[in-house]
């Protein structure tokens, strides 16, 4: 494992062209077969795979299993999206779980596989940017799914580092109207709560 001492620059060098995992530790993941697909990746791509926790609470136990039965290197001391992004940058592909991976893999151009969360968010976004592969569900045949996709990001690499750069402007669209939206409905709230008050 990476320790907590190590700083992100340092992290970023260790892990350069690296696997990401980004996978929720809440939703009762099989940590074995997790172990097996860390294992298979290392060892068939001859690169690090990276576990960068989102959620202390949530995926520190559940990464820490993995990494006791398989290669994973589990970076404990990534605070902040800003730092996930710097590393995001410095990764060959991703994997995850979770939205806000997702979203700064296609802010950093780097390519992604999708499994499907807690919410269908992740479809969303995947729809959005008209992203060539589908959200993986689980199901008998997960495992596999997984390490396909793995495969087919290796093989159309840089297909899909263009794909996803030609697309991300629309993300940036959606995101700066939403904030124009979240900025108009808190003027209208202060208003409105303004206009209370002189009437009580």
């Amino acid at each position: 494992d990476l320790h907590n001492d190590v700083s992100p620059a340092e992290a970023a060098k260790q892990c350069e062209g690296g696997i990401a995992l980004f996978i929720r530790g809440d939703l009762k993941e099989d940590v074995r077969m997790w172990a097996e697909v860390v294992k298979e990746l290392a060892q068939h791509y001859q690169r690090p795979v990276v576990y960068i926790p989102s959620s202390r609470d949530d995926d520190m136990a559940f990464a820490r299993a993995i990494a006791e039965i398989s290669p994973l290197r589990v970076l404990e001391n990534i605070d902040g999206y800003r730092r996930a992004f710097f590393l995001l940058e410095k990764m060959h592909f991703v994997i995850s779980s979770r939205y806000h991976p997702i979203y700064f893999s296609i802010m950093a151009g780097t390519p992604f596989a999708a499994i499907r969360g807690n919410t269908f968010k992740n479809e969303g976004l995947l729809k959005l940017i008209e992203y060539p592969l589908p959200v993986i569900d689980e199901g008998e045949t997960y495992k596999v799914r997984v390490l396909e996709q793995a495969e087919y990001i290796i093989q159309h690499h840089t297909e899909l580092k263009d794909h996803i750069l030609k697309h991300k402007e629309i993300l940036k669209v959606k995101a700066e109207v939403n904030i124009d939206i979240a900025q108009k409905v808190n003027e209208y709230s202060f208003w409105v709560s303004q206009l209370k008050k002189s009437r009580s």
